[in-house]
């Protein structure tokens, strides 16, 4: 089955609880969430997993950790192990992941999504999102 994104939204957990909630309040039916979780278990993530889990909309969970309390509400579970012998794993292979799985749902016409990077790099430029060395 191929999915394409029709309207897609980032839920981050920086964002404040009000604009999660303004955020998930209209999700269409057939809302799609990938969920990211890496070696911490955000409460804010597992909430939004939960909603979509009651909701019955499907998610899909990536994760480094087998035993992550967030399976639960997870359809499909994406495991990206990371193995290391210092304080910090690599995050290497779960970003490999990562950005496969969003380039696999990137829009089929590539004219509208050329248009849609460059109106969002003009309005980074317009807002003074970015220092320009």
């Amino acid at each position: 089955k191929e999915y394409r994104r029709q309207r897609q939204m980032c839920i981050r957990d920086r964002d404040s609880t009000d604009r999660m909630a303004h955020q998930l309040i209209d999700l269409p039916d057939n809302a799609i969430l990938l969920a990211s979780v890496f070696d911490r278990h955000s409460r804010m993530v597992e909430s939004v997993l939960r909603l979509f889990h009651q909701r019955n909309m499907t998610t899909v969970l990536l994760t480094n950790r087998s035993s992550t309390p967030m399976r639960r509400y997870a359809d499909h579970v994406l495991l990206v192990p990371s193995e290391s012998s210092t304080a910090f794993r690599s995050r290497a292979c779960y970003l490999i992941l990562l950005e496969s799985l969003v380039a696999a749902l990137a829009p089929a016409d590539h004219e509208v999504e050329r248009f849609r990077v460059e109106t969002m790099q003009g309005l980074f430029d317009e807002l003074g999102v970015f220092i320009i060395p």
